[in-house]
């Protein structure tokens, strides 16, 4: 669900990664990150208020609008982004809890103009790093040419 569609249109740089708003891909270093689509609106809604704290009702509904989830579900993809990032909760690098509150996106965070990446220019889109490629050898036998 997210925040505002137009939002989309917005790269995000923070640390070494790049959130390509257009794609919803994360890039660490030009490597493709895979997440899943509530983490990742769950990342844009935290760097999209990256000034504040978030409150925990905020980021609920910005990531699942009319959907109830519990808060469970919101501390398990802030777990899954965390781990995905190499950030620590103890120490953390990007985002940070506020007990009883929410949680606040603590690195510095530049947002540009989405479209002047490699891929924007028509560039093949790379595939995610924990694909494996379909060989004649590990295809199934039933598979025709």
């Amino acid at each position: 669900m997210s925040a505002d569609p137009s939002n989309r249109l917005v790269d995000y740089y923070f640390g070494p990664y790049r959130f390509d708003g257009r794609l919803r891909r994360l890039y660490k270093d030009d490597e493709l990150v895979v997440l899943t689509t509530k983490a990742a609106d769950t990342l844009v809604a935290l760097m999209e208020r990256s000034a504040r704290v978030v409150e925990k009702d905020e980021l609920l509904r910005a990531v699942w609008g009319e959907i109830v989830v519990g808060e469970d579900t919101l501390a398990q993809n802030i777990s899954t982004l965390r781990r995905v990032l190499g950030d620590d909760a103890s120490r953390p690098q990007f985002i940070a809890t506020v007990p009883r509150r929410g949680y606040r996106f603590v690195a510095a965070v530049r947002a540009a103009p989405a479209g002047n990446t490699a891929d924007a220019a028509g560039a093949p889109i790379p595939e995610p790093l924990h694909t494996e490629a379909v060989t004649p050898q590990s295809r199934p036998a039933n598979w025709r040419r």
